[in-house]
């Protein structure tokens, strides 16, 4: 899975770990291998972001695919344009203040 993947190459990734995983928490040997071998391991530093800093980059990564157009981004993501503004809204707010 290296360069672009989509949403079912991940979700067969994450479905396979779940079922060859021992514990409750999937971990990087659940993972195939060159999924794994790309992830640059930071000292000190948690190897991931949060949820919100994932979603926001998500979601700007759909606007730019679409070229900005905030209604059929809404649509791609499966969620409303009143709901994609308030998150945009929040992102610009968390980074102001962050």
């Amino acid at each position: 899975m290296t360069g672009r993947g989509n949403v079912r190459e991940l979700n067969n990734v994450l479905e396979r770990s779940l079922i060859l995983t021992d514990g409750n928490f999937i971990s990087d040997q659940d993972l195939p291998q060159e999924l794994v071998q790309d992830v640059p391991q930071t000292e000190g530093k948690a190897p991931f972001q949060s949820l919100a800093e994932v979603e926001r980059q998500h979601i700007q990564s759909v606007l730019n695919y679409v070229g900005g157009n905030r209604t059929r981004a809404a649509e791609l993501l499966g969620i409303g344009r009143k709901t994609l503004y308030r998150k945009l809204k929040a992102g610009s707010s968390a980074r102001e203040s962050g």
